[in-house]
């Protein structure tokens, strides 16, 4: 990034000779949907409160109707459940479930909001634990499904081969919660998001999911682990949602049933003007942000602003001062826990201009983002960036950046400019939408490890400059996978 950009976009935390650098941003997948089967408990009609439910009727109209033919095992609708709304209660010691007929098998969202105080069963497959919205058939086969396990863990997965994602513990303490289980076919990835967050992606097979005729609500396709709890909405749609179309949909059901919202993920702190500035990723159900200052990062923590949105600048911090910031999401249900702590020591702390980091070469590997934080919109932020230290440009024709997992050869006629930056990317795309650059190149072959010993080599192999980097202290352990990369402090 140029220096204006990487301001913007980064916190700084020097050690030895590289930092950590925030560079989180979100984006989007794929079109606006609607549901193509949703089921609602307060459109249920013509039930009373306690009453068994034999038919869940399709809110769509398009006949995707959860139904129970046996008595005994027809779960029970129930009013003023769930933020004053009602629920289709389930109970496992009665076997109670609902099904309907399969509406997804490619591309897939499902949101379901429930509640539980139990669960059922320790495992790390979606057909293990008690059924939450379930499509699955006995053996590796084609199919998918979501569980709630005895700790409160959500899972969620698909089939052939059977992957899965498993959350934090903790779900089944009695409040409601949204869950959403994402499937892109083209590539096999699954993406499960609780309350709002992302949990994490798996790649899974790229077949069509047609092994199940039937999808259960409350207990596992193929009648058994029944679950204990509430169900108040699920929705099926027939694409991968959009980032913003997901959170539209989620925050929807956020105010509809009093939920809290998740804390804000993707916290950066950057200085502009000399002023501490915040950015910060959406939060799903929040309808705005408090911002917490404190001199400590222990604490304590003070509101500095009631009414923020992703952004903020502190225009009351000194500029000498050191300071620590976190941001909670509100709505009217309450507030959430505090995003994790930045602060603006690294950022005031003294370290050399950028310059040469070798006498053999002008150029300087000035920032390297071995590995992103995984994205709600798949993008990928791989980079590395050179910056040329000389008044006037260098011609880099023909050479090379290499490392024992990926390489790249510069094309004819590729010079930086004197004092410019230039990135190579896993994926030159991504970059120039997330970060509104043109100077990216690549893609480059291969993709960055943990621990790597990056060269530049000249037009004739020779070798330039060699950077090693590790996730290892004293080397900043928050680059690995937390959305920061690892900057050029002291090139001398």
């Amino acid at each position: 990034m140029d220096s204006s950009t990487r301001r913007h976009f980064s916190i700084r935390s020097f050690i030895a000779a590289f930092i950590g650098l925030i560079s989180i941003c979100a984006g989007s997948l794929f079109a606006a949907s609607t549901p193509v089967a949703w089921l609602k408990a307060d459109a249920i009609t013509g039930v009373t409160s306690g009453a068994t439910l034999q038919t869940w009727t399709d809110f769509t109209g398009n006949g995707f109707s959860a139904t129970q033919s046996t008595a005994s095992q027809r779960p029970a609708y129930v009013t003023n459940a769930m933020g004053g709304k009602p629920v289709v209660r389930f109970n496992n010691a009665s076997s109670t479930s609902l099904a309907l007929n399969r509406p997804v098998q490619d591309d897939f969202t499902i949101v379901c909001v429930f509640q539980s105080t139990q669960g059922l069963n320790s495992g790390n497959l979606y057909y293990q634990g008690a059924g939450l919205v379930n499509a699955e058939v006995g053996g590796v086969v084609n199919d998918f499904g979501t569980c709630l396990f005895a700790n409160g863990a959500l899972c969620g997965g698909t089939g052939n081969p059977d992957v899965s994602i498993n959350s934090n513990a903790g779900y089944n303490d009695g409040h409601p919660h949204i869950f959403s289980l994402e499937r892109v076919r083209a590539n096999g990835l699954v993406s499960l998001f609780v309350d709002g967050s992302l949990v994490s992606t798996i790649t899974g097979g790229t077949q069509s999911l047609t092994s199940p005729s039937k999808v259960f609500l409350g207990a596992q396709q193929t009648a058994i682990n029944y679950l204990s709890g509430d169900i108040a909405e699920v929705q099926f749609y027939t694409n991968a949602l959009s980032a913003t179309d997901r959170q539209t949909a989620e925050s929807t059901l956020f105010q509809k049933y009093s939920i809290a919202p998740s804390a804000p993920t993707g916290l950066y702190l950057g200085m502009q003007n000399g002023q501490p500035v915040l950015n910060w990723s959406a939060a799903s159900g929040a309808t705005n942000y408090y911002v917490k200052r404190a001199t400590s990062p222990n604490g304590p923590f003070t509101i500095i602003a009631t009414n923020a949105t992703t952004a903020f600048t502190d225009a009351t911090a000194s500029a000498t001062n050191v300071y620590y910031y976190v941001v909670s999401a509100i709505n009217l249900a309450g507030q959430s826990a505090d995003s994790a702590i930045v602060g603006t020591l690294a950022l005031l702390s003294a370290h050399d201009n950028l310059g040469p980091s070798a006498r053999t070469t002008p150029i300087a590997i000035s920032e390297i983002m071995y590995k992103p934080a995984v994205r709600t919109d798949g993008k990928n932020l791989e980079f590395i960036e050179l910056y040329n230290s000389n008044p006037w440009f260098q011609d880099i024709s023909g050479y090379q950046v290499v490392c024992a997992d990926m390489s790249y050869t510069f094309p004819p006629n590729t010079q930086i400019a004197g004092g410019a930056f230039l990135v190579i990317a896993a994926a030159p795309g991504d970059i120039s939408s997330v970060y509104g650059i043109n100077n990216v190149m690549g893609p480059y072959i291969g993709s960055l490890k943990k621990v790597e010993t990056l060269q530049l080599l000249d037009e004739h192999g020779a070798i330039l400059l060699t950077v090693p980097f590790s996730n290892i202290y004293p080397w900043p352990i928050a680059a690995a996978g937390e959305g920061h990369s690892i900057v050029l402090s002291n090139p001398t």
